[in-house]
């Protein structure tokens, strides 16, 4: 994924899944290769409740677009 990430000219990247096993409590797995410092800032945080990328996947199997746009609703993020 991230020698993918790195021909598209990204630096990083992410994937996440969500494993809807238990039903009562499902399971997200998360990979990426952002600094060590900022996935800690993001757990102890919990963007994941408000990242607005996050919000997208959920609900749509379609690539998203970055723009200031997107980020916009969550300022603190």
């Amino acid at each position: 994924m991230e020698s993918v990430a790195r021909d598209l000219g990204f630096e990083y990247c992410a994937y996440g899944i969500q494993m809807p096993i238990p039903i009562s409590r499902p399971t997200t797995a998360m990979f990426n290769n952002y600094p060590d410092k900022w996935q800690r800032r993001y757990d102890e945080c919990k963007y994941v409740e408000i990242d607005p990328t996050v919000q997208h996947a959920l609900h749509s199997d379609k690539p998203l677009l970055w723009t200031d746009d997107v980020f916009m609703p969550t300022p603190g993020f």
